[in-house]
This record gives structure tokens, C-alpha cells and sequence, in this order.
């Protein structure tokens, strides 16, 4: 099978033992979501999504995604890179994994693809809460907009479902800054993230997580079509 943008890419000189199967299998993906950076595997796997396929292992985890980085491979198993489109390719990262998933016949749940998307969604919210703890996200209009105002936010988040007149003016307002927005979340779900009520907007504030954070994102967007964008996509 070659190797395209889009394409599933094995790597024949992975180590052999595998192990933690069950705990990164689509099943469970929702709960497999704590750690800060994306990939451990090195800056040249950043923009691919990590599948291992191991024909001997339970039926439920032939296929499994490892995220994380930390799965090695038993002996027959074999790693498959799915890579983010660029972006002049008219496929998406649902599409190709659901490619592998019939192509390997490993009887994976159904609905896999969508189980992948959960976790990225997860792990994304997951990280705007350890850099709640860490200090390095504002919430609320007014620390929203002065932070965009004083040049210390590298990202904004507004939720997709908050008022309109608000949100408008944190995005114009990023858009003076050349700040990336991303409105995919909706208010329950950076609520959620930050331990808080009614959260409606934040931003980050430190390129270390905006790093991070950019990886999980780009995943996100390409599943389907993109709502991860700079504001001068905007009118």
C-alpha cells in the first residue's frame, strides 16, 4: 500500500511488544485522554493519527489508536500513520480511517471513525483544562477581551452556540491580532472543561499548550469540514 497525504502508512521497523492495547481501543477512547503533548514519537509523526493492527490480539482490539505515542508492537503487528489532508485534498481523516478499518477487517465497533473523533474532541478539552491548572487561559468576556487587547492570548475559544454580538467582537478582535479562532466547542463543553458554569470564551495564553492544542485541533477540523480557521476567513 503506498504512501499518499491521506494515504495508510506502515512502518515495517516498529519494535516488537505489544502492550496497553485495551486501554487505547476506540471502546474506550473517551476515558484514554490526560496527557498534554499530542504525539511522543518525534515532530515528524505530529500530523498523522496512529492506528496498530494486531491480527493474534481479542477481536474488540485488533485495531486500536494510540494517540499518546507510548504502544509498542508485538511481534506481527503492524503500525498504519494516517496523515491530516493538505490543503488542496478533497479527502478527510474520517475517510481514510474508516478505510483501514474495513480494510483490515478487524472488527471494530461501529461507528469507529466517530469513536476517533470523540477522542480527539475529549482530548482537546482535556488540555484546555490542564492549562486552566496551569495558569494559562482567561474565561469570561472581559479578561477575553482585555487579554486580546494587552497581546498575551495565542488562541480564542468561543463556544458555537454563544450569543452572537459577544462573540463577534472577540473575533474581530482576534482577527486584528492574527489570532487563531476555534469555535467547534459548545458552551457545556468548555464549561465542562474548566470546572466552571456558562463559560462562553476563553483564551490561551501560552505557546507551549497552543503547540499541543494546534496538533489535536488540526485532527478535529479534518474529520469532516473545518470550523478551525483564522478570523480573516470571516467576513
Amino acid at each position: 500500500m503506498q504512501a499518499t497525504d491521506t494515504s495508510l502508512r506502515a512502518n515495517e521497523d516498529a519494535p516488537h511488544a505489544y502492550k496497553e492495547a485495551s486501554e487505547f481501543s476506540a471502546v474506550s477512547a473517551v476515558s484514554a485522554v490526560s496527557a498534554v503533548s499530542a504525539f511522543s514519537r518525534g515532530a515528524e509523526n505530529n500530523n498523522c493519527l496512529r492506528f496498530i493492527y494486531t491480527p493474534t490480539a481479542p477481536a474488540a482490539y485488533r485495531l486500536v489508536v494510540d494517540l499518546r505515542g507510548r504502544l509498542s508492537l508485538e511481534e506481527g503487528a503492524r503500525e498504519y500513520l494516517i496523515a491530516v489532508p493538505d490543503s488542496n485534498s478533497c479527502s478527510s481523516l474520517r475517510g481514510a480511517i474508516e478505510d483501514l478499518a474495513k480494510d483490515k477487517a478487524a472488527m471494530a465497533p461501529p461507528a469507529f471513525a466517530d469513536h476517533i473523533e470523540t477522542l480527539l474532541r475529549h482530548r482537546a478539552l482535556d488540555l484546555l483544562g490542564l492549562a486552566r491548572k496551569a495558569g494559562c487561559v482567561q474565561s469570561g468576556f472581559g479578561k477575553v477581551h482585555a487579554a486580546l487587547t494587552a497581546g498575551t492570548a495565542v488562541l480564542l475559544f468561543n463556544a458555537q452556540d454563544s450569543a452572537e454580538g459577544g462573540a463577534k467582537k472577540l473575533a474581530h478582535k482576534a482577527r486584528a491580532t492574527d489570532i487563531a479562532l476555534c469555535d467547534i466547542f459548545s458552551v457545556a463543553e468548555l464549561s465542562g472543561a474548566l470546572g466552571r458554569d456558562n463559560v462562553h470564551h476563553i483564551v490561551l495564553s501560552d505557546k507551549h499548550f497552543l503547540a499541543s492544542m494546534n496538533v489535536i485541533l488540526g485532527f478535529i477540523t479534518h474529520f469532516d469540514d473545518s470550523e478551525f480557521h483564522k478570523e480573516d476567513s470571516h467576513d
